[in-house]
């Protein structure tokens, strides 16, 4: 699964270049990115590409993990603009 799309951050948690996660085990990034202060919640990467509505992102703090699930490893990460 090729597609992958970097998000402009803003605001308070905008110094962290979520684009180094691509690729990399879901477990080792989400467990990263909670010892940044990130509440991380993991979705099947399949949502992106069937088209299915994504779930609405409540804050800055929360970010949206979509993962591939054939191997485990991060393709998309969302977070609030």
């Amino acid at each position: 699964m090729a597609y992958m799309q970097q998000q402009q951050q803003t605001g308070p948690y905008s110094e962290v270049d979520f684009g180094k996660y691509y690729g990399k085990k879901a477990d080792d990034a989400i467990k990263e990115l909670k010892e940044l202060g990130y509440d991380p919640v993991k979705f099947d990467a399949h949502m992106l590409i069937q088209g299915r509505a994504l779930p609405e992102i409540p804050d800055e703090k929360t970010l949206h993990i979509y993962v591939n699930r054939s191997d485990n490893t991060v393709q998309q990460i969302i977070s609030k603009d």
